[in-house]
């Protein structure tokens, strides 16, 4: 079924607005693609944006919020998966790489990551950050990710640094050993580097350029997402970034089952 098929559908079928997260989430869960990507979510908007802006009061759907969409007409429903060849499939996947860029591109923080936990890290001298931006898409390892990170301590904000010369998992690394090593447990972090479909990051300009209000809605953005004001009701303005979920390393879910048969071959034997 083709991207924008499988967008509808799930409009139709929720007969209600909705965001292009969860858009994108009810994609995976019903099977209506079966390759999404790297980044499902940055596909389903930038599909959606794309029609609105090429078709006008002609496009299949209308914007009622941030980020929210709903099916101008509920007659556009597709009944069943549509066949699609070989060579549509790939001048489909062009356009949505297009697409995706164009909307990636905006802002000065691509990428960011919440809250993930130091436990589930293989550390090394060059760590892997692996996280996802939906539950069933392309995993991403962003090992070589620069930009801004924070430590924290539970909830609280212990430490905050930058990594441009060396990545943050390496400044990671350096600090599970430093004067900070027994003080953190989870961290954050804002990078400059984007995710292309295939799960790639995307290369940094050798020089950025940015106005006086991006920067300042960057900054701000940073600080609403990571101290989280009460205040505060949504994410800063203009912010782009895309958000991953933590995933655990593969190499620790694997230690961990043979842990896991270990104990159980140890309590048969035991009996």
């Amino acid at each position: 079924m083709k991207w924008i098929d499988a967008i509808i559908k799930v409009l139709q079928e929720e007969g209600k607005s909705m965001h292009y997260e969860e858009i994108a989430q009810k994609i995976l869960d019903k099977n209506f693609r079966t390759k999404v990507g790297a980044t499902p979510a940055a596909t389903v908007v930038s599909i959606i944006t794309t029609d609105i802006n090429q078709k006008k009061e002609e496009s299949a759907f209308i914007r009622v919020g941030l980020g929210e969409y709903f099916l101008r007409h509920s007659t556009q429903v597709i009944i069943s998966p549509e066949v699609v060849s070989a060579e549509e499939e790939i001048e489909e996947q062009k356009k949505i790489d297009e697409a995706v860029k164009e909307f990636t591109d905006q802002g000065i923080i691509k990428t960011f990551g919440m809250y993930w936990s130091r436990d589930y890290i293989l550390w090394k001298n060059n760590p892997t950050l692996y996280g996802a931006e939906q539950r069933g898409s392309t995993p991403v390892n962003f090992g070589s990710q620069i930009g801004i990170y924070l430590l924290h301590d539970g909830r609280d904000v212990i430490y905050i640094g930058q990594a441009l010369e060396q990545s943050i998992a390496q400044r990671l690394y350096q600090h599970t050993s430093d004067r900070l090593g027994g003080r953190w447990n989870r961290f954050s972090w804002f990078g400059l580097r984007g995710v292309k479909q295939n799960g790639i990051l995307t290369d940094i300009a050798s020089q950025l350029t940015t106005s006086l209000s991006e920067l300042t809605n960057t900054l701000e953005a940073i600080l609403v997402e990571a101290l989280e004001p009460r205040q505060n009701r949504k994410r800063g303005n203009m912010f782009y970034g895309l958000e991953f979920i933590q995933e655990k390393d593969p190499e620790l879910s694997k230690r961990d089952m043979v842990s896991l048969l270990d104990d159980m071959k140890e309590q048969l034997i035991k009996r």
